[in-house]
């Protein structure tokens, strides 16, 4: 979208979704429901947006993601996430995503009314819990087309994953 946010049509009507409802920015570049039925999505400017049926989580570079322009959304077979920024390349891994959806889900239902700071069982908050949350790849790891595309990223039937940047990139996972 270009600053309307996102719709979601229900078989009889719209709803839309924007910063007002909690979604990081406006300006939707990219989208990937994953194997759980999370719903993400990648913004200009405002990271990504992850909407697990009730409510946003965002996740910016001060959570470790390489930029917050994020062009395109892919979940390997693995189930690792990744992220095409206009910066380079960030992964969430499969282990990491599943420890912090428990942990705030766990947050969120201990802190319902409540007006203090979200913090987990061993009392980090949620924020020092998403700190190890990424892994980027740039110039150093062999990912040279920093400038990821809109949309330009798939997963071939052998596994291999390509990106559309300013070269083309293929990626083995091991």
């Amino acid at each position: 979208t270009e600053g309307g946010g996102v719709s979601r049509y229900d078989g009889k009507s719209f709803t839309n979704f924007t910063e007002k409802e909690g979604l990081s920015n406006n300006t939707v570049y990219s989208m990937l429901e994953d194997k759980s039925g999370n719903l993400w999505f990648g913004t200009n400017g405002g990271g990504v947006s992850r909407y697990d049926g009730k409510s946003f989580t965002n996740y910016t570079e001060k959570e470790g993601l390489s930029n917050n322009a994020v062009l395109n959304l892919l979940q390997d077979k693995a189930g690792n996430i990744w992220f095409g920024t206009r910066k380079g390349l960030s992964k969430a891994s499969a282990m990491h995503l599943a420890k912090l959806a428990e942990k705030i889900d766990k947050v969120k239902s201990a802190n319902t009314n409540t007006n203090t700071e979200k913090k987990s069982e061993n009392n980090k908050s949620v924020e020092e819990e998403m700190a190890n949350l990424f892994y980027n790849y740039g110039y150093n790891d062999g990912f040279l087309g920093l400038n990821c595309r809109r949309n330009s990223v798939l997963q071939d039937s052998k596994g291999r994953i390509w990106w559309g940047t300013d070269v083309l990139t293929c990626y083995t996972p091991e």
